[in-house]
């Protein structure tokens, strides 16, 4: 399985925390974070079309949600993907919502829960950029983008209808298992197999990175996997194998599972000195 932390979270290491990883003097850091990977995991196991159709597209997930809760004002910026575009500010402030709207419902959250968690929302800065939302609104948005994703409610559904047949819920990677012993709860039922499968992708990966020689101190003291999270993976190496370490990464983060057919998981890996150079 894998650690669970917190204070700081060493899984899901917060971004103002990352400049702490410092690569070595004549050495670079190699690192990438999956692409939505419980986005693709849930939607593939829900069978929501319009994410996967994005997905399949190599189109960006979070201007279909842009779309889904913001209607025309999303529209009226969608197209200013430049920076120097007059409505550039607008169109990330609306992506960047709509991507933390998305993982905020993604498991079945009610009105009240979607609210909360948005509201609680830190960025980069350590600010709390939707303190202003209202209740109303988060659950008016809810609505809308249920009623353009219909496949996950049934999903929801349908995940707690297994565990009431079976006692037991999986994941379909590599059928890690969960029993509930505590009773019904339909947010931690519908999270586990998502959670768990994504887990076990990002494990996967990492022995492909070890059976291809990324192995501790493949390249010297001090190289090789320094972090293995939710979703990323960091490596050190020297600086002249920097680049042939990249594209083994991102290769290695690359992958199709034979449960979950209509979607790809993947990374675009980077490299730099510091951890924060690679987001």
């Amino acid at each position: 399985g894998r650690l669970s932390s917190s204070n700081p979270n060493a899984q899901q290491v917060p971004f103002k925390l990352r400049s702490m990883y410092t690569a070595a003097p004549g050495h670079v850091l190699v690192g990438a974070d999956m692409d939505q990977i419980e986005l693709r995991y849930a939607a593939a196991v829900a069978g929501a079309r319009r994410y996967l159709d994005v997905f399949a597209a190599s189109g960006d997930p979070h201007a279909v949600t842009s779309e889904l809760i913001f209607g025309d004002a999303w529209r009226a910026v969608a197209a200013a993907k430049d920076d120097t575009h007059p409505d550039y500010a607008t169109r990330k402030k609306l992506r960047d919502f709509a991507k933390r709207f998305s993982y905020a419902c993604l498991y079945g959250a009610e009105y009240k829960t979607v609210y909360e968690v948005l509201t609680q929302v830190e960025d980069k800065n350590g600010d709390y950029p939707y303190l202003g939302l209202s209740f109303e609104q988060t659950s008016e948005q809810r609505d809308k983008w249920l009623g353009g994703n219909p496949e996950f409610k049934n999903w929801w559904s349908a995940t707690v209808a297994q565990w009431r047949r079976n006692t037991y819920l999986k994941d379909v990677v590599i059928g890690r298992r969960r029993d509930f012993l505590d009773g019904e709860n339909k947010n931690e039922m519908v999270n586990f197999p998502i959670q768990s499968g994504s887990a076990a992708i990002v494990h996967l990966n990492t022995f492909d990175l070890i059976d291809h020689g990324i192995t501790p101190n493949f390249d010297g003291s001090g190289t090789g996997i320094i972090q293995q999270g939710h979703d990323a993976l960091l490596i050190e190496c020297k600086i002249e194998h920097g680049e042939e370490v990249r594209k083994l990464l991102q290769k290695c983060m690359t992958r199709k599972v034979s449960a979950l057919p209509s979607v790809v998981f993947t990374a675009a890996a980077k490299k730099g000195t510091r951890w924060t150079e690679l987001s």
